[in-house]
């Protein structure tokens, strides 16, 4: 079995987008994949950058708490769904959890 990692996604709507199942980005082309990371700590800066990039708004829960929730979904390991308000924006952060069945873009070995 291939290595587990993770394909990070990031999109910045101009509203929250209706519901739909994440995992089929996975199916989708490569060409979305913003990232692919291979261990936590690269999965965390990569989402920390994202918060730097598209702060949370004031009230919301810290970027800390959210990042240290992030940790344990990536040292599970699991996938990690991000939603949340942004500059009169809606972002989506998200990290996916690949095992290489199906994978659209393999890790460089």
């Amino acid at each position: 079995m291939d290595t587990p990692h993770w394909h990070g996604y990031s999109y910045l709507r101009h509203e929250h987008p209706p519901a739909y199942t994440y995992r089929t980005l996975l199916a989708q082309s490569a060409r979305e994949i913003k990232t692919t990371v291979t261990t936590p700590e690269d999965g965390l800066t990569w989402l920390a950058q994202r918060l730097e990039e598209h702060p949370m708004r004031e009230g919301d829960m810290p970027a800390d708490t959210k990042l240290e929730w992030a940790e344990v979904s990536l040292r599970t390991p699991s996938d990690v769904v991000w939603g949340y308000p942004t500059g009169g924006r809606y972002a989506e952060q998200l990290l996916l959890l690949c095992q290489g069945t199906g994978c659209p873009a393999p890790p460089a070995r």
